[in-house]
């Protein structure tokens, strides 16, 4: 099992998202916000994979609000968004099966 290193809490607002209690575009700002509020990890050098990783959540912030700003509730804008949250979080950090990994998403469950 992979060991995160944070947690994306994203369970009540994905819940009140699939009961159409709020729309995309401010399900979207949530996202954003919370990832902006993650403290950097401590980069060993410009090209290791912290580095990376710190570089990758200001771009997938930044698509979420984009969304948010565009007031959009375009799904397909909003299920790349999604992908590219996944691809991040599932960055190695140490390039070991079941080893460290950027951040937990947590939705569902």
């Amino acid at each position: 099992m992979s060991q995160w290193q944070r947690t994306l809490d994203l369970q009540e607002s994905w819940t009140k998202l699939t009961n159409h209690e709020i729309p995309i575009h401010v399900f979207a700002q949530e996202v954003a916000e919370k990832l902006r509020s993650f403290t950097p990890f401590n980069e060993t050098s410009e090209t290791s994979r912290e580095a990376y990783v710190n570089y990758m959540v200001d771009e997938v912030a930044t698509e979420f609000e984009n969304i948010a700003e565009e007031e959009s509730d375009d799904v397909e804008w909003f299920d790349f968004a999604m992908g590219q949250l996944y691809n991040w979080a599932d960055t190695s950090l140490d390039n070991q099966f079941g080893g460290k990994k950027n951040c937990w998403v947590r939705t569902a469950f």
